[in-house]
């Protein structure tokens, strides 16, 4: 069966990557200006062990990653991919054989190959990195086979950047912990410390930081299990890191969880990691899942991708299947907004673009059955595609959109979520949800219904106004839930009808 009638158009688009280490077919989906990842392979090559004695890509690595190459270009066809980008990176810029590789690789996939330098992977990889962030600020790190890229990223704008032949098939005669790896390490860094030493946060990119995060956040019984957004200090990541590859060398279980080719390359990008943290006095490490190849859409597909806030571009997605429509989630943030800015602290304010968030997602467990609504919130929000989002802004998220399912709540449904926020955020984020559930029961999805009342706090009151036409949304549900957010707020509520 061919597929490449169905399915070939122009909202696909494909990324091949062919690294130092592994070579990667990422075939995305462009919806709404967010890359979704529609098939992900990759392929262990090695390119970056070259033969000692001529400088060259190995035979063996070469002949493996013309194989996969054939392999990807089948599934290209028969999917009608047209638009895709081929990159290589240091493996293949940095050999004596290059070019000849590159021409039987190009003629495989019948594309044309980028040979990137290690400043435009630099660039390439921030780009990637800022697209599924918000404001980056600090030190994008992205770490290969067979190089460091470092760039310098102020309010979302590509500084000055480093590439470095720091990666983590570089160092196989040393041993990870010791003194002669260190000094390898800082001896390369050490001459750049100065373009980026004014930084408290660190963006790590790369595969096998990716891995390395993975292992802390089920180690730490981290209650979301998501890389991208994972942010955890300088401090807390060295002790991590050190106690991974000591377990690594010892511990059965701990190799159990990991490939045998992650085995080999873990510990050096612990080591690379902890050197990079120590010299340039990082404080805080964020870990992003997009990178290099996301970058590549962005610089050679379509510039389009990387306008406009990542978090509202997933929340936009997320809304195909909303039963009340973009009009009455923006009535519902203008109704409200005056009422939580007053019963709100000014340290405790969940924030203009989480609350838009909230209400655009309100109604994502709208398809399930009644009875499980709540739970379903809890979990399709933990794992849904979002960017440009803390995990603790996404249990913020979670706590509101599923509190507004009075009698289904439970906080245990939670479990270690809430160790993430707050007493004050969690206590914020059910009210958010007891005042989406008063709103719905006044107006079910008519903005027009919503916009004829108000709420407010006035004379330490809560004040329910509206037209006399609609004096029984004062009674039965709605005022049952109205009730409940007097008693949740410990403040008297009025009722008055113009």
């Amino acid at each position: 069966m061919s597929f490449s009638n169905t399915h070939k158009n122009h909202e696909l688009r494909a990324v091949i990557d062919i690294g130092s280490n592994s070579v990667r077919l990422v075939i995305y989906k462009i919806e709404k200006k967010l890359p979704i990842t529609l098939y992900n392979e990759r392929e262990i090559c090695e390119l970056g062990k070259y033969n000692k004695r001529s400088g060259k890509l190995t035979s063996k690595a070469t002949k493996k990653t013309f194989i996969l190459l054939q392999r990807f270009k089948i599934l290209l066809d028969q999917v009608g991919v047209n638009d895709v980008y081929a990159v290589a990176t240091e493996a293949v810029r940095k050999a004596k054989n290059y070019s000849i590789f590159v021409e039987y690789a190009e003629k495989i996939i019948d594309q044309k190959i980028i040979i990137l330098s290690g400043l435009e992977e630099a660039h390439i990889s921030a780009l990637g990195t800022i697209r599924s962030n918000i404001k980056v600020n600090g030190v994008v790190a992205d770490l290969g086979g067979g190089s460091l890229e470092i760039i310098q990223v102020e309010n979302d704008l590509s500084k000055e950047a480093v590439s470095l032949p720091i990666g983590t098939l570089q160092f196989g005669e040393y041993e990870p912990l010791s003194k002669q790896l260190d000094n390898r390490i800082d001896s390369e860094i050490k001459d750049h410390i100065n373009l980026f030493n004014d930084n408290e946060i660190l963006y790590a990119v790369g595969g096998t930081w990716r891995s390395i995060a993975r292992l802390i956040i089920k180690k730490s019984n981290h209650p979301i299990n998501i890389v991208d957004g994972f942010s955890i200090s300088a401090n807390k990541l060295q002790k991590a890191l050190v106690s991974m590859v000591q377990s690594i060398k010892t511990n059965s279980k701990m190799k159990l969880s990991i490939s045998d080719h992650r085995l080999n390359t873990i510990p050096y990008g612990a080591v690379i990691m902890i050197r990079l943290l120590k010299q340039l006095n990082i404080k805080r490490v964020i870990f992003s899942s997009q990178g290099l190849r996301e970058g590549v859409l962005i610089k050679f597909s379509d510039k389009r991708i990387l306008h406009g806030d990542p978090l509202k571009i997933s929340i936009e997605r997320l809304m195909n299947n909303s039963l009340r429509g973009r009009k009455y989630n923006d009535s519902l943030f203008d109704w409200s907004y005056s009422f939580l800015n007053k019963v709100m602290s000014d340290e405790n304010y969940i924030g203009d673009r989480l609350l838009r968030a909230i209400f655009h997602l309100s109604d994502i467990a709208i398809n399930t059955n009644s009875k499980f609504r709540s739970l379903y919130s809890i979990q399709r929000l933990e794992q849904a595609i979002i960017y440009g989002i803390s995990h603790q802004e996404r249990v913020v998220m979670s706590v509101a959109i599923a509190s507004q399912y009075i009698d289904q709540f439970r906080k245990k449904d939670l479990n270690s979520k809430r160790k993430l926020i707050t007493k004050d955020q969690q206590y914020y984020a059910i009210l958010v949800g007891e005042l989406i559930a008063f709103a719905h029961s006044i107006s079910i999805s008519s903005y027009q219904s919503l916009k004829k009342t108000s709420i407010d706090i006035k004379d330490n009151k809560i004040l329910f106004t509206l037209p006399k036409d609609m004096m029984p949304m004062g009674t039965g549900n709605s005022a049952y839930r109205l009730k409940r957010l007097s008693k949740y707020t410990n403040l008297p509520y009025l009722i008055e009808y113009y």
